[in-house]
């Protein structure tokens, strides 16, 4: 709904620019480099499109993923490499949510 607003358009002046955000996102398997699925994520090249160069928001983003490591049996032999993503995306996600803390309130003001 926010894109369809004409003072988010395409070409209008970014109201948002400069604005801290961050783009959290979840996968159930793994489209990393060198993996059978590289290239598959189409959505977060999409929202980094939007957020970051159309908006102009100052993006972070925090990539979970084999998040279904544990629910479907066939990505059981991740279960290692899946709890060290998942640590180093929780671990992301709490310095984002710092620097949030600390700018958010200057950015309101402005």
């Amino acid at each position: 709904m926010v894109i369809t607003d004409p003072r988010m358009a395409a070409g209008a002046p970014p109201i948002l620019a400069g604005k801290p955000a961050v783009l959290v996102t979840v996968r159930g398997g793994s489209y990393q480099p060198g993996t059978p699925r590289e290239g598959w994520d189409h959505a977060t090249g999409w929202m980094r499109r939007i957020l970051a160069d159309v908006w102009r928001l100052d993006l972070k983003v925090v990539q979970a993923e084999f998040t279904l490591v544990g629910v479907n049996p066939a990505l059981d032999q991740f279960k290692d490499v899946a709890c060290q993503l998942r640590e180093q995306a929780e671990e992301q996600a709490r310095h984002h949510g710092r620097e949030l803390a600390v700018t958010v309130p200057s950015t309101i003001a402005a």
